[in-house]
């Protein structure tokens, strides 16, 4: 290499290093400037009773809920569990506020106007006589967290196992699934004053993949559909994204495909949103658990920017559920490196 030309090569080296270090302050700024300041680690919160992967969970604010599951021994789970969130937005101990009238695992889970939601999942026998279910429950939130007696709701319009159940506007929707073969449908609650679902209703637009396993979340009236399994692929995941826009009424629009995709393909994934930032949380990429952690903020247009990992969890989770609160995002549960995990990991959100 002559004299000549070592300057030019470092000064371009100069020139692709600079490059790198806006994109990544872009990033940084676009993540700090929407709400989060990026927090560091994940820290330890009270542990639940019984261990269980395949769970759901939901907040109001004030308590978050656990339901559903299966535990090491491939039992299903059927207490309820829930912690009081404190004022510094830590979790308090966990109590039992009764069963499900239909333990499942699989499920979703929401909370709508003081009623908490347990939605589909799968029941029967586990293994390959294992089905969807179509079921619908729900049960009032007294003030100290307990719950009143289920009450039956509405079936689903069709059976649906590996859902994801989003909230927006005090609206419920149940997103994807498997009824036999992966689905890309989603459904509304049609509820009346007392918050009893009459009726589910099919959305006219359907996602553009199947959708299985996957996670889900609602920023800014539009929901997220992230990752799942491919049908037909043992192993195999998606590491595409695809929203769609909830108009005043409620009604889904047409999907898009977004550019943005996270880190790799995986499935048992869950997804959070606090303001316009995304989260991605661990799931499984057909041959590990995973540990990462990844965020995006969704611009104006609702498209995700580059996803960026942050701060790992303590212990790869796959088939965790999670829940977020005002300055808080909980993981819950899941499959570990040695069985079901009853424990709990926090991340601080400012």
């Amino acid at each position: 290499m002559t004299w000549a030309r070592r300057p030019i090569l470092a000064g371009l080296a100069f020139l692709g290093g600079m490059v790198a270090l806006i994109v990544w302050l872009r990033v940084s700024y676009d993540i700090a400037e929407a709400g989060s300041s990026l927090p560091s680690f994940w820290r330890d919160e009270p542990s639940f009773s019984v261990a269980r992967r395949a769970l759901a969970a939901a907040t109001d604010g004030r308590f978050v809920y656990i339901l559903g599951g299966v535990n090491d021994r491939n039992e299903y789970v059927a207490p309820v569990e829930y912690s009081r969130i404190g004022p510094d937005g830590r979790l308090s101990t966990w109590q039992v506020a009764g069963q499900l009238p239909e333990p499942r695992f699989y499920l979703g889970a929401a909370i709508v106007n003081g009623r908490l939601y347990a939605i589909g999942g799968g029941t029967g026998p586990l293994g390959d006589d294992n089905f969807p279910s179509a079921s619908a429950h729900s049960a009032a939130i007294a003030a100290d967290g307990e719950l009143g007696p289920w009450r039956n709701e509405a079936y689903l319009s069709t059976p649906r196992r590996g859902l994801q159940v989003v909230t927006w506007n005090n609206r419920i929707y149940a997103v994807g699934g498997y009824n036999g073969t992966f689905l890309r449908s989603v459904e509304k609650a049609l509820m009346d004053r007392d918050g009893r679902i009459v009726e589910w209703q099919l959305a006219a637009e359907q996602a553009q993949l199947e959708r299985y396993m996957h996670a889900a979340t609602v920023a800014h009236g539009r929901i997220y559909v992230l990752t799942g399994h491919v049908e037909g692929r043992a192993g195999m995941g998606y590491a595409s994204v695809e929203s769609a826009p909830l108009d005043p009424t409620g009604a889904v629009g047409p999907w898009r495909r977004e550019h943005s995709e996270v880190g790799g393909p995986r499935f048992l994934a869950a997804a959070a949103s606090r303001g316009n930032i995304l989260y991605l949380i661990g799931g499984h990429d057909g041959t590990h658990r995973l540990s990462s952690v990844e965020a995006a903020v969704a611009g104006r247009d609702g498209a995700p920017g580059p996803w960026r990992n942050i701060a790992e969890l303590q212990m790869p989770r796959s088939a965790a559920a999670t829940a977020a609160t005002t300055n808080a995002l909980f993981v819950l549960g899941g499959g570990g490196p040695d069985g079901g995990l009853n424990t709990v990991e926090s991340l601080v959100i400012n």
